[in-house]
């Protein structure tokens, strides 16, 4: 099989498996053929190639049930919590900072709005920390385009400046409207 060939050319170092629930090896022969590869390939390579198996807990501790040997062979298990508020504005604000891109000064911060709706999703099932945080700055830059391109087909040439702000808006989306939402009418 491709695996017991890729297992072939492991010599050393890591063998990182991410999202390894997915082999689903009750409902795949194939996830199960590997399943069955991995506690033998770790026992021969044991103090020369570390095998990591990553993913979700709950999945990853139903997948070690699928083979008695894959626990004993799998001793280590590390759990890393999802990033605060904090942690993600600062994940943020380096980001934008890496596309060279500006978020508009406003008060609060842009980023402390994105970091506190982003950190309401820590610890539920799929969270995706800097990848969340990713997501959001990808949908501001398509609101961005969006927005310039108005300005473009009106025939306004762009600064450098304009290119790289972000405003409020385009961070967080436009702001709720009664006149559009019969449910946040009701509430008015």
């Amino acid at each position: 099989s491709g695996f017991q060939e890729l297992l072939e050319k492991v010599d050393g170092g890591v063998l990182f498996i991410d999202e390894v629930y997915q082999l689903d090896p009750k409902n795949s022969k194939a996830g199960a053929d590997i399943m069955n590869l991995l506690p033998t390939f770790a026992e021969d390579q044991r103090g020369k190639t570390s095998v990591i198996l990553a993913g979700y807990r709950d999945e990853v501790d139903e997948l070690m049930s699928f083979n008695p040997g894959l626990s004993s062979r799998f001793p280590n298990t590390w759990v890393f919590e999802d990033y605060n508020e904090a942690e993600l504005r600062t994940i943020y604000s380096k980001m934008m900072q890496d596309r060279k891109m500006v978020v508009e000064t406003a008060s609060p911060t842009v980023s402390s709005i994105v970091a506190a709706r982003l950190a309401f999703g820590s610890g539920q099932r799929g969270f995706g920390n800097a990848r969340a945080v990713r997501n959001q700055i990808e949908q501001a830059i398509k609101r961005q385009e969006e927005r310039l391109s108005v300005l473009i087909d009106a025939g306004e040439k762009l600064t450098a400046e304009q290119a790289a702000l972000v405003t409020r808006e385009d961070a967080l989306g436009a702001k709720p409207s009664l006149d559009n939402s019969p449910e946040l009418k009701e509430l008015d």
